[in-house]
């Protein structure tokens, strides 16, 4: 069962090469396979999508901030703030996974994450950071711009 989206799957090469080697190439039909991306790349294809399915742990994190729903493809998770938040889901490897997907989607139709706010903050820690470290040293906003920081 697919979910009716186009895919779009940047695939490493060893795991190409496993899913050839295995003989699940046709696992792939049906799907844009791009090369690895660069995490900005990531990030711009990720802030355009409706889903992201991943197994990565920072993913997690990041799919908050760009208030996109994440399958996760795993059993559990060391970040269980963004599946208690509603931004991710735990889907079990053996699951049908599109099926998951599906559901997910629905479910965001009548609850959606945007105004759902980030476990992990509010994406402006480095600003405070900069700002207290310039009080503490007593410099100002203004001489650092002068000098080429940004804050």
């Amino acid at each position: 069962m697919g979910i009716g989206l186009p895919v779009v799957l940047p695939l490493h090469p060893r795991t190409r090469g496993a899913i050839e080697r295995f003989g699940l190439s046709q696992l792939l039909q049906g799907m844009t396979v791009i090369p690895p991306v660069s995490h900005a790349a990531f990030l711009w294809l990720a802030s355009r999508c409706m889903l992201i399915v991943a197994d990565l742990g920072g993913v997690q994190e990041e799919c908050t901030v760009l208030k996109k729903p994440l399958l996760v493809i795993r059993r559990s998770t060391e970040r269980p703030e963004a599946v208690e938040a509603g931004f991710a889901r735990l889907v079990a490897p053996e699951l049908d996974v599109a099926a998951e997907a599906a559901m997910f989607l629905d479910d965001l139709q009548r609850a959606p994450l945007t105004t759902v706010p980030s476990p992990y903050g509010d994406g402006t820690a480095s600003n405070q950071i900069a700002q207290l470290a310039l009080t503490f040293t007593g410099s100002s906003a203004t001489s650092c711009r002068t000098a080429g920081a940004r804050v």
